[in-house]
Formats: structure tokens, sequence, C-alpha cells
């Protein structure tokens, strides 16, 4: 899961206007694009369902252990 993360974070960067924004400091002062922070907190929103809904799962079977 980590590992998805990481890797669409760094496709968020292989498009050409968020790239160049980062290029020229335009990422650092806050200008930026609107897409990106509703992709962010999409990101985020899915993250937090599939973490909740992972530990709904585990108490349903009855699974009390962190980790396997």
């Amino acid at each position: 899961m980590g590992l998805t993360t990481a890797l669409g974070a760094l496709y968020v960067l292989t498009f050409r206007g968020i790239f160049d924004s980062y290029g020229s400091g335009g990422g650092v002062k806050g200008s930026i694009d609107s897409g990106y922070w509703a992709f962010t907190y999409a990101a985020g929103g899915l993250t937090a369902l599939l973490l909740v809904g992972s530990a709904w799962s585990r108490r349903l079977r009855g699974d009390r252990r962190l980790m396997n």
C-alpha cells in the first residue's frame, strides 16, 4: 500500500504543468493548482477509508493482532 501511494505521488510529477511549477518555485510559494489539492484530499480520504475498512474487517473476524 505504501509503495502504491509513493508511486502515485511521483506520477503526479509527470504532468508538465505541475513539474514546471515546482521547478520555478511555484509550489513552494503556495500557488499550487486546486486540482492538486483535490487529488491530495481524495488520496487521503481513500487511505482513511481503507484503514477503517481493514480495522473493521479484522474486528469482525475477531483478529486482535496489529500485524500478521
